[in-house]
């Protein structure tokens, strides 16, 4: 059947029926990654203003965002995920019997740039600490490094005032 949509879609690659048909099964068989390629590509073809026989409108309205939308997620593609998602509920061109369906994926894509945000934020909250944590460093180590040479300094002016006030004994 995969063959016969792609041989479709091959004479017509301005029609997204046999993209959104291939996704569709392949979600079906739980590949979701293949799934994904076919619907990302049918996201891409506008409703085929010249063509009008065996148009399914509801394709180009609603079912290639919706299939889009179900497959996203699990190639961590949120971000595209999220906005399909969000224009698929603007538009509302979808059955009321999908809404609830549809608000749970928004709901998830929502859930995850929220997480993804979360973690973004501590990750440079942790980068700035660490940052501090190494000038802190580097200070410390200055003041070391200068403490050493002062003592070494004093050292040696001691050792070279006692040489200057000492005086050989004459034999």
């Amino acid at each position: 059947i995969k063959e016969a949509f792609l041989h479709a879609w091959e004479s017509r690659p301005h029609r997204a029926e046999p993209l959104y048909e291939i996704s569709r099964g392949y979600r079906a068989q739980g590949k979701p990654k293949l799934a994904y390629l076919y619907a990302r590509q049918g996201l891409t073809i506008q409703y085929p203003q010249h063509d009008i026989l065996f148009l399914a409108q509801d394709v180009y309205d609603w079912r290639m965002m919706d299939e889009f939308s179900a497959v996203a997620f699990y190639m961590n593609d949120f971000v595209t995920g999220f906005n399909v998602t969000k224009k698929l509920l603007e538009d509302n061109k979808f059955p009321d019997s999908e809404r609830a369906r549809i608000e749970e994926n928004y709901a998830a894509y929502h859930n995850q740039l929220a997480r993804m945000e979360q973690e973004q934020q501590l990750r440079q909250e942790t980068a700035r600490a660490a940052q501090k944590h190494m000038e802190l460093e580097k200070k410390l180590e200055k003041r070391k490094e200068k403490k050493e040479k002062q003592n070494k300094e004093k050292k040696g002016t001691k050792v070279k005032d006692n040489k200057a006030g000492f005086k050989k004994r004459k034999k």
